[in-house]
């Protein structure tokens, strides 16, 4: 069972300027930790910064692994499950973006930070080294986390009105329409978006870093998977083709795929928990 509390994880919603292109700010703090604590996370398909203060943090998908003590992780776009194991002391400060608004944020395109961890640098963040050295300032100075918030949110808001342009939000408007919609297809998209398939899938590589078919299928299990949480559905059957799986088999194969259990067995799961 994953305890996040061992973490004294919090979330903070950023302010106006960022809401809608920001999911979070958020610290991981327990400066006594002795254990070795791994935790499992389903993919929303966006890309995150952590800036790591305390001991090591180590990020793992599938064949891709990075380890870092005192530093700053780019953690890529990806559909895969991601582990993070934390070792010894615990402070780090992460911020995540949305899907369709990571790409106001990086340096280049996203396809080049796809299933990826990264040494963040500020050659694809900008200035991101500053930010690190002004919080760690903070921190010597046992500040309140609320100067951190505020701190890391000045600094997301310069970037983003360098950035902005009628393309970006455009993609914007294309991956919330995916979100939203539980039965889509990318003609359909092309369709009601008045953009060409070849468009989509050019603005995706580029400026998302994984495909709209990939994200498509991500967020079906992500549905799914709240419905699980909840109890909400009247069987699995039921649950597959209420979201537009035409068999079982196919159901239980994206489920599985994303999230390691079949949903019969992540069912049993959290009954227990």
């Amino acid at each position: 069972m994953q305890d996040f509390q061992k973490l004294n994880y919090q979330k903070y919603t950023p302010s106006n300027a960022l809401t809608n292109v920001v999911q979070a700010i958020w610290f991981a703090d327990n400066q006594q930790n002795a254990e070795a604590l791994t935790f499992k996370i389903l993919s929303d398909g966006a890309a995150g910064i952590v800036l790591n203060f305390g001991d090591v943090i180590t990020y793992q998908r599938k064949d891709s692994q990075l380890s870092v003590h005192k530093g700053c992780i780019t953690n890529g776009p990806s559909t895969d499950l991601l582990r993070v194991s934390f070792s010894g002391c615990i402070y780090a400060v992460g911020f995540q973006f949305y899907p369709a608004t990571a790409h106001y944020f990086f340096n280049g395109t996203l396809d080049k930070l796809s299933e990826k961890f990264l040494l963040t640098s500020s050659t694809h963040f900008w200035r991101i080294n500053d930010l690190y050295s002004k919080i760690e300032k903070i921190l010597s100075q046992k500040e309140n986390k609320e100067i951190i918030v505020s701190l890391v949110e000045a600094h997301l808001l310069q970037i983003f009105n360098r950035t902005q342009s009628k393309q970006k939000q455009m993609l914007t408007q294309v991956i919330n329409t995916i979100i939203e919609s539980s039965d889509l297809s990318i003609a359909k998209l092309s369709e009601q978006q008045g953009i060409s398939v070849r468009d989509i899938q050019r603005l995706f590589k580029k400026q998302v870093g994984i495909s709209a078919k990939s994200l498509m299928g991500l967020y079906r299990v992500r549905r799914v998977k709240e419905k699980i949480e909840s109890d909400d559905f009247k069987s699995l059957t039921s649950l597959a083709t209420d979201h537009g799986y035409y068999d079982q088999a196919h159901f239980t194969r994206d489920f599985k795929k994303l999230m390691e259990d079949s949903p019969r067995q992540y069912h049993r799961y959290k009954k227990r928990t």
